[in-house]
């Protein structure tokens, strides 16, 4: 079973991605900062990371910037969810993890659809 770590401050948000996630089969850790977020992934790895980059935008990039430079985890498949459009190119220019950018609102198939791709796209 594919697993993903979701990082994500609002408990509403991270409800809603963990719930729309789970009915689809994927199995989710949750966490609420990058901080705490990085310590999981250390730990155990996931299939994926759905990684929301505000309010906490200077360490969702450290974060970012530390996976990218990590022989064991730079290839881990990143979904930024942002609030802006202007970030799509933004990350994806810059992280070469970066497999797709949700922007706010999103429907949950877009959720899904972005999660099987990317982890499709990593041969897991």
């Amino acid at each position: 079973m594919p697993t993903l770590l979701v990082v994500e401050p609002d408990p509403n948000n991270r409800r809603y991605v963990r719930v729309n996630l789970e009915a689809r089969g994927y199995e989710t850790t949750l966490a609420a900062t990058p901080a705490e977020a990085l310590e999981l992934v250390r730990q155990t790895p996931p299939s994926a990371l759905v990684l929301n980059v505000y309010p906490y935008e200077e360490a969702a990039l450290s974060l970012l910037d530390t996976l990218s430079h990590d022989p064991r985890l730079s290839r881990l498949p990143v979904i930024v969810v942002s609030g802006a459009a202007a970030d799509r190119q933004r990350f994806t220019l810059r992280y070469d993890n970066v497999f797709g950018v949700l922007v706010k609102p999103f429907r949950a198939d877009l959720l899904v659809r972005t999660v099987n791709a990317a982890i499709s796209s990593d041969g897991r």
